[in-house]
């Protein structure tokens, strides 16, 4: 739903986070290749390719950036099997559909990078 993630983007740079958006499969893969962002929250259903197919080309990339980044699952199914599909092709986490922002924040607490010499 583009206007929930124009609404989550938008928190998010409030927060201090710099974001970049796409909204299917192929926009995915380019914004990745271009913005090497440390965190990806990756819908398991857009549209061009699905979330499993980009994780897949993304965690085939040899470029190190991509290699590093943490890809978060997104989708409304959220049993523990779909959660275990997740992380078997290549997802680092799992969120399920509708979360709230505290979930989000309590994610990017969890895969925030630790300074060096902390």
């Amino acid at each position: 739903n583009e206007d929930q993630t124009a609404s989550m983007a938008v928190l998010l740079q409030i927060v201090g986070h710099n974001v970049k958006v796409a909204h299917c499969g192929p926009e995915a893969i380019e914004a990745a290749n271009s913005f090497k962002a440390d965190l990806m929250l990756l819908d398991l259903a857009m549209p061009g390719m699905t979330g499993f197919a980009v994780v897949g080309a993304l965690r085939a990339d040899s470029d190190p950036a991509l290699a590093t980044m943490k890809i978060v699952a997104v989708s409304g199914y959220g049993s523990a099997q779909d959660r275990a599909m997740a992380l078997a092709a290549g997802f680092d986490d799992h969120l399920t559909k509708p979360f709230g922002f505290t979930e989000l924040e309590l994610l990017l607490d969890k895969f925030q990078k630790v300074p060096k010499g902390s």
